[in-house]
């Protein structure tokens, strides 16, 4: 890929950013620094150790009232995903005593950011958490808890019949750790009940 090729992709211009705010030195003026950081995300790209395939981003919605049915979105770049989630904010913030906290969470591997944004008003709350994920499969396998807090996680990109088994894995070795807890099993989902709070795997189908 070119250098101009990367200064004009969205996905590649984040990492960028990313690079050049962990790297950029005092001694070297703004355009400098960003340019290195350009070229620094150029040579990674060459060399297939950094976004060898480009990531996509999945917004994972949950709100108080349905602890085991979270919604998701895809976009292209995290930019869209932040937008998407002030867009669609469940409760007017100028109404009520409510709060609202957001954040973009920093990564030290090779992934990414994400996105975290946190709204509620009353005895009401919503989550969305826009997440990185590698586009090499139909379906993942996406993890989240609820009710001792909420937090979302892409665990695996695959066939159905991967994540899938992934899933119901991963559900059955938590389920062992709880005396109380419960396993329940369908098509798409699988889902615990630790007796203190619900962990959910869900099988997503990929857009394509």
């Amino acid at each position: 890929m070119l250098y101009e090729e990367v200064k004009k992709n969205k996905v590649l211009q984040d990492c960028a950013y990313i690079f050049f705010k962990n790297s950029s030195n005092k001694n070297t003026s703004y355009n400098k620094a960003l340019d290195a950081a350009f070229k620094a995300i150029e040579i990674r790209v060459k060399n297939g150790i950094y976004f060898s395939k480009l990531w996509k981003f999945v917004r994972c919605d949950l709100d108080d009232e349905n602890y085991t049915e979270a919604r998701y979105e895809f976009f292209d770049t995290l930019e869209e995903g932040k937008e998407s989630c002030f867009k669609e904010l469940p409760f007017d913030p100028m109404l009520g005593n409510g709060e609202l906290e957001y954040k973009e969470v920093c990564t030290l591997d090779e992934k990414p950011n994400s996105f975290r944004l946190d709204q509620s008003q009353e005895n009401c709350f919503h989550v969305m958490e826009v997440l990185p994920y590698e586009p090499k499969g139909e379906y993942a396998c996406i993890w989240y808890h609820a009710y001792e807090g909420v937090g979302f996680e892409v665990l695996f990109v695959g066939t159905y019949d991967k994540c899938a088994e992934y899933a119901k894995s991963s559900a059955k070795k938590v389920c062992a750790d709880f005396k109380d807890g419960e396993y329940t099993e369908y098509y798409d989902q699988v889902v615990v009940d630790t007796g203190m709070e619900w962990q959910i795997w869900d099988i997503v189908k990929l857009p394509e």
